[in-house]
């Protein structure tokens, strides 16, 4: 069920060339907002701000990335042992193909890397969204001060 009166909270760690960084979500998207006063500063805050976001969905990409191959590793290694146990046994007591994929989906630690991988796409997927999110938002600056010079030029 949606909640729609809940306000998103979400925080987790991205590790960017060995630091440790604490990203809380609301924050970053409370650095979203465009002062109507002084759109001067967030211009200028602007580009350090969309790099910066950039570099933690970059580095949250490419860990679901590598955890999404450690899986199929995963998968293939438990696949392997099944299919060698299986080969010394009788007609009758081998495991079919589909058993030997159900064993290896039902293993405790496929299940544990499914989890993994699950949240850190989840990361991935979130922080994507937020860069999005400030490209836009440059783009809502870069109108809003060809506005204001075009208001300034007409009072001249």
């Amino acid at each position: 069920m949606l909640r729609v009166n809940r306000i998103f909270s979400d925080t987790f760690e991205v590790t960017v060339l060995d630091e440790t960084h604490t990203v809380d979500v609301a924050e970053l998207m409370l650095g979203l907002r465009i002062d109507p006063v002084d759109v001067g500063e967030d211009l200028r805050a602007q580009p350090g701000s969309f790099a910066w976001v950039a570099v933690l969905a970059a580095q949250a990409d490419y860990d679901a990335g590598r955890a999404k191959q450690s899986l199929a590793a995963l998968r293939a290694v438990i696949g392997k042992e099944l299919h060698a146990d299986n080969q010394g046994k009788s007609r009758y007591d081998r495991m079919t193909e589909a058993a030997i994929d159900e064993e290896v989906t039902i293993d405790s630690r496929v299940l544990d890397m499914v989890d993994d991988y699950g949240e850190l796409a989840r990361r991935a997927a979130i922080l994507t969204g937020i860069r999005e999110a400030f490209r836009h938002r440059r783009d809502m600056l870069n109108a809003l001060a060809y506005g204001s010079r075009q208001s300034q030029q007409a009072e001249t």
